[in-house]
């Protein structure tokens, strides 16, 4: 994890990995499809912040 990356940011980027290596996605990527990504993968972050407590 970067230096000035948190964990939330970590979290988002794992759950972008996974959101990314369906090939459906990849085929269709544009940019708003790529907010919807980042915007998913936050939403993913916070929810397994709130689960851990």
């Amino acid at each position: 994890m970067a230096s000035d990356a948190t964990l939330r940011d970590y979290l988002a980027a794992k759950a972008m990995n996974g959101i990314l290596s369906n090939s459906g996605m990849i085929d269709s990527v544009t940019n708003q499809t790529l907010e919807w990504v980042a915007k998913s993968a936050y939403q993913a972050a916070d929810a397994m912040l709130k689960a851990r407590g």
